[in-house]
């Protein structure tokens, strides 16, 4: 399985809530990629400054990129999944479909899936039974 994620207006706290309750129930360990659509930015890296802050003391300002949270998020399960020779491919789309008017696209949802390296994703039909 691949995980969808796409932030809704959601605070950076929020998303680690989501993130802890997902990692609580193994979900991270059972999925083959994670694919981060749309967050918001602006929200994320001030709150990404304050978690920096809380939890490694660091007072400089956040020059990360947003997208890189889920690495910060996920930091055990990407270590253990890398030591088990089983890494998170973590795949960052700037935009899932949201007020595209050309190249239009249908996700098929429970479709195999192939994600490769330079960030191309190929739906693998047949889509329709």
């Amino acid at each position: 399985f691949i995980l969808f994620v796409e932030d809704v207006g959601i605070d950076a706290e929020d998303l680690h809530h989501i993130v802890a309750a997902l990692d609580e129930k193994g979900v991270f360990f059972h999925i083959r990629a994670l694919v981060i659509g749309k967050i918001a930015d602006k929200e994320i890296i001030k709150n990404y400054q304050k978690f920096n802050f809380i939890f490694r003391g660091n007072k400089k300002p956040v020059r990360e990129k947003p997208e890189k949270i889920f690495p910060y998020l996920l930091g055990r399960v990407l270590v253990q999944r890398q030591k088990q020779k089983n890494p998170l491919p973590i795949l960052k789309i700037e935009n899932l479909g949201h007020g595209i008017k050309k190249d239009t696209m249908i996700l098929p949802i429970g479709s195999k899936v192939i994600i490769y390296p330079g960030g191309k994703i190929e739906f693998v039909g047949p889509f329709v039974r």
